[in-house]
């Protein structure tokens, strides 16, 4: 019987694996490495209020956090998005720039569909089918309408709990 586990766990990854590489081949997200976090005891503040308001259901939708360059906030970023992998208690994707790389603004809804595919498989079951549409390079609007508002207009139309969190570092430097 273990030997009939270990074939099924086997056979589960590689088709996870698979399905993996065919949605980075449709969607060409960018993956980068997340920039360093907050050092230890500091932003405690800041990082209570993003925790609050990730967990509240009555705050607004968006937390836009702003200041002047180099204040730290890719290492709140950084760090949000360490403490919610850490829980686990929501879907995520994350996008990071690369401050020397490419920075086409469509690559942000490509690599955010990418990754909360990968986190949410409800999200990831209309994206298929979204994606079957062939409807992928037609312009951020077009994109974000068909890879993030669509799916997820499917997916609330029978009512979900769970709400995903998407953290966009340095979108002013891909714009």
């Amino acid at each position: 019987m273990d030997g009939m586990r270990l074939e099924w766990l086997t056979v589960a990854i590689s088709q996870g694996t698979q399905e993996e590489d065919r949605l980075r081949r449709l969607l060409d997200p960018i993956l980068t490495r997340n920039p360093r976090e907050c050092h230890d005891g500091t932003r405690k503040g800041v990082l209570k209020r993003i925790e609050n308001w990730v967990g509240s259901s009555n705050e607004k939708n968006i937390l836009w956090i702003s200041g002047a360059p180099g204040v730290g906030k890719s290492a709140l970023s950084s760090t949000t998005v360490s403490r919610l992998k850490d829980s686990q208690a929501n879907p995520l994707a994350v996008f990071f720039i690369r401050r020397q790389g490419d920075r086409d603004p469509q690559s942000i809804w490509r690599t955010v569909a990418y990754q909360l595919a990968l986190s949410f498989p409800k999200y990831r079951e209309h994206l298929w089918k979204t994606l079957r549409e062939g409807t992928r390079n037609e312009g951020v609007k077009r994109q974000f309408d068909f890879l993030i508002k669509k799916p997820f207009n499917d997916i609330y139309r029978h009512s979900s709990q769970v709400v995903p969190v998407v953290v966009i570092d340095a979108l002013d430097e891909c714009l």
